[in-house]
């Protein structure tokens, strides 16, 4: 059965932020991705074809409080506000063991193995040394 459209005017779009600057289409996709970021989705109006035109960003009547409040946010964070978040959303490089596999040794106790070695599943990686030991052990 097909859905039926939402009359109410929650889901109008409003508009969040304005500008005919030089620079206004590279704010307004920032701002954008600001906003899709949080979790509200935004559109960017504009052409690039004119670029004296006025570009806007545009969220949901219905976030338009909340939106406002993360833009206020992320411009009172400032650049460094925005170098954290970035920061803070890349993915931080493996520590640790995860799982121990042993491919190719089909002959072998693998059981054994894992007794063993001289490092485990949670250990921290290990040095150069201590995978040279490992070698020698196997």
């Amino acid at each position: 059965m097909p859905q039926q459209p939402d009359d109410s005017h929650e889901m109008d779009m409003v508009v969040l932020f304005s500008s005919s600057n030089h620079d206004a289409e590279m704010e307004a996709m920032q701002i954008h991705g600001v906003m899709e970021a949080n979790g509200i989705s935004a559109m960017v109006v504009g052409t690039s074809t004119l670029p004296v035109l006025e570009f806007e960003v545009q969220v949901p009547r219905e976030n338009l409080e909340e939106a406002q409040r993360i833009l206020a946010e992320a411009q009172a964070a400032g650049p460094a506000g925005a170098a954290a978040a970035i920061a803070a959303s890349v993915p931080q490089p493996v520590s640790q063991i995860g799982t121990i596999d042993f491919f190719g040794y089909g002959a072998l106790d693998a059981a054994r193995l894992e007794r063993v070695l001289p490092f485990k599943p949670g250990d921290p990686l290990p040095t150069t040394e201590l995978r040279d030991e490992a070698e020698q052990t196997i």
